[in-house]
């Protein structure tokens, strides 16, 4: 009995790592078809509304994703011994 239920346990972890790693690929993709955003968030870019590939690429994103990467962006300059991005 306490084998299988290692094995249960070792099936369970490998699972949600598995998981895991799907989210993170999928974020990835996501993040990464935001690139027909890229004018919209260039200085001296377009200063109207997005194009609808931009926002149809931006509704796609997980809300999870999206603040893991702004965590993502806010932890390296902390990292680097920088101050924290802030915009006011």
């Amino acid at each position: 009995m306490a084998a299988v239920k290692k094995v249960l346990m070792i099936l369970i972890v490998t699972l949600i790592m598995q998981s895991t790693l799907v989210l993170s690929q999928n974020c990835s993709a996501n993040l990464g078809a935001l690139t027909t955003c890229a004018a919209y968030v260039l200085p001296g870019g377009p200063q109207g509304p997005p194009s609808a590939e931009c926002c149809g690429a931006l509704r796609a994103v997980d809300r999870t994703c999206l603040c893991s990467t702004v965590d993502i962006i806010n932890r390296i300059p902390r990292d680097c011994n920088l101050p924290v991005v802030t915009c006011v």
